[in-house]
């Protein structure tokens, strides 16, 4: 008589080697979809199977003494296939929530378990997470034929044994796994391993669900590779950059922090695939008023986590040069005046400069602090060219805190 559905068992083994008695105790999940009550006696058999292969090695002589099998069983069907795994946030040092979906059996909408995994601070943040069954598996169910006999390693002993058993992992816990990608690259010419490898001990949880699960799961660790172009006061502003991870393409957006620390959206656009790489220039909703750091973020998808990183978008002072007179008789002066916006807050230096032919290099004249006046800020510095012909003056602005130095385009004087 067959009898699908599922049951909550628990299994006790006590085996003795002679000198001490050992008990496992061994709590499950099954769900069959056809022989539910022949499912749950595997862990019986399994076990009795591995505590017995120590007689190959001649050197104990295990016996049992009982296996006493309880089981709560009904006709209502719970399992489930794993079908994604991603982090909510990206993937960083410390705790991290992943967050694994389920198609359950008979129910339409996606469910989803949490799991918390912890990533030690020395960890590289590239490789995969993977979500994973106790079986793993393509099939939606299982069947007895899943249960193999397992050849336990040489000289294994029973109390040994009896410990694995009690660290079964239940039918119905999903385990999380992050397998962080060396940085390294094998020195080791016959190294056909893909790369994926462990920098430290394993990184890995376990979380209890409803259901018995079968399949599995992974997600790339996304990374953004970004920069911001330093741009000139007054002009826009954009990111540029690639995305690892994701294969399709994908929304990324930046965002600026307001003077209380507060995020807002300053633009979105998509990342598009070129010759395999995904590549994305997002221009700014807003005009830059001063240097700031912008955030690049992507959303988590299926196969994909979530990703972030900080760009530095340098804005320079614009800085204007100009002379009067532009023509001089030998020995008499020019007025060079160096104005820098925007208005107040471009405090700091200009550095006078003029274009020495006959060493082929810029030589500084003066270096005034700028003044306040009106809607820019200003520096003035004269200046008598030493021989007649046509000379070329620049102002160099230091820059501040808020703005990148920048320099002038250069004026002309004409001496007679």
């Amino acid at each position: 008589l067959y009898a699908p559905g599922s049951a909550n068992t628990t299994t006790t083994i006590v085996v003795s080697d002679g000198a001490h008695d050992y008990t496992v105790v061994i709590a499950n999940l099954y769900d069959d979809p056809q022989d539910v009550v022949w499912m749950m006696t595997s862990d019986a058999e399994y076990a009795v199977n591995s505590l017995l292969s120590v007689l190959s090695d001649g050197l104990e002589t295990p016996h049992i003494v009982s296996v006493d099998l309880t089981a709560s069983l009904t006709s209502a069907r719970r399992a489930a296939r794993i079908v994604g795994v991603t982090t909510l946030e990206p993937v960083h040092p410390g705790d991290n929530t992943v967050r694994v979906s389920m198609l359950a059996y008979g129910v339409e909408d996606t469910q989803t378990v949490d799991a918390t995994l912890t990533v030690p601070e020395d960890a590289p943040l590239t490789g995969e997470i993977t979500a994973s069954s106790t079986f793993g598996g393509d099939d939606f169910f299982w069947y007895g034929d899943y249960y193999g006999f397992e050849t336990v390693a040489e000289r294994e002993r029973i109390a040994g044994i009896a410990d694995d058993l009690a660290e079964t992992t239940p039918n119905n816990a999903v385990t999380v796994e992050y397998l962080p990608m060396s940085d390294e690259e094998s020195e080791d010419p016959t190294d056909e391993s893909d790369g994926t490898v462990s920098d430290g001990p394993t990184i890995e949880a376990t979380a209890a669900t409803p259901w018995v699960l079968s399949d599995s799961a992974f997600a790339e660790i996304t990374e953004i590779d970004a920069m911001a172009p330093k741009i000139t006061y007054g002009q826009d502003g954009y990111v540029v950059g690639e995305i690892y991870g994701p294969t399709d393409p994908v929304e990324v957006s930046v965002y600026a922090a307001d003077d209380e620390g507060d995020e807002f959206l300053v633009g979105t656009g998509m990342a598009e695939s070129d010759d395999g790489t995904l590549w994305f220039e997002v221009p700014l909703d807003i005009t830059p008023r001063m240097s700031s750091e912008l955030r690049v973020a992507v959303d988590g998808g299926l196969g994909y986590t979530p990703a972030e990183t900080y760009v530095q978008l340098e804005v320079r002072g614009r800085i204007r040069l100009s002379v009067s007179p532009k023509t001089v008789w030998r020995g008499a002066w020019s007025m060079f005046t160096a104005t820098v916006t925007p208005n107040r807050m471009a405090t700091g230096s200009v550095r006078f400069q003029y274009w020495d032919k006959h060493d082929k290099k810029w030589r500084t004249l003066v270096s005034h602090r700028l003044d306040h006046h009106g809607s820019s800020q200003r520096a003035t510095c004269t200046w008598s060219p030493p021989a007649r012909g046509t000379w070329k003056v620049r102002a160099v602005y230091s820059g501040n805190w808020r703005y990148a130095g920048s320099t002038s385009s250069s004026v002309t004087v004409k001496v007679r």
